[in-house]
């Protein structure tokens, strides 16, 4: 339910899709007002086609593999005239990639000093984890291996670090969605 823009069409098409989950479905991704709605449903679409999906992904893969999981946080300055621009998208899929591969200048976008010293660390870690498959590096915050018994990601946002998953409510109404479905509810 991508953007929705009417509070009524996304409460229904929630209590359509979620069943007896859409209670807690509308309390995560409330829609009081159409703004909420819009809101709301852009948040939604996003955690369950990108984020809970990357955080299965990490819960899976770590079984077998050191893995590496982060959450990028940090919002591009985006100049007036980008399109989306109006809906406020945040960090936004794909926006960490000109961080990580260190082409800040491939946009014209007003990037301020924190982007630049954002992407020499991210750019650090990743080339670090491609030549010896562990990002950690001497001079760089610890990034710990994924484990799902204490779950925790690397924060790239307004600062470096290991803490919390965030949005941890939302992932696990997303898991118990999903085993539902499996089960055949």
């Amino acid at each position: 339910m991508p953007y929705m823009a009417s509070a009524k069409q996304y409460v229904d098409d929630a209590r359509a899709e979620y069943g007896d989950q859409a209670g807690e479905f509308l309390s995560l991704y409330p829609a009081d007002t159409d703004e909420e709605a819009r809101e709301s449903s852009a948040a939604a679409s996003a955690d369950r086609v990108f984020v809970w999906q990357s955080w299965t992904w990490a819960r899976l893969h770590a079984r077998i593999e050191p893995t590496f999981y982060y959450h990028f946080s940090r919002e591009p300055p985006l100049p007036a005239d980008v399109t989306f621009a109006e809906r406020n998208p945040g960090a936004f899929h794909s926006s960490d990639i000109p961080y990580v591969f260190r082409h800040l200048e491939a946009r014209d976008w007003p990037w301020e000093p924190y982007d630049h010293e954002l992407s020499q660390v991210m750019s650090s870690y990743w080339v670090q984890f491609a030549d010896r498959g562990d990002p950690g590096r001497e001079r760089l915050p610890e990034w710990r291996p994924f484990d799902a018994g204490s779950p925790a990601a690397m924060h790239f946002g307004q600062e470096i670090g290991m803490g919390p998953v965030p949005r941890r409510e939302h992932l696990d109404f997303w898991d118990s969605f999903f085993e539902r479905r499996r089960a055949g509810g």
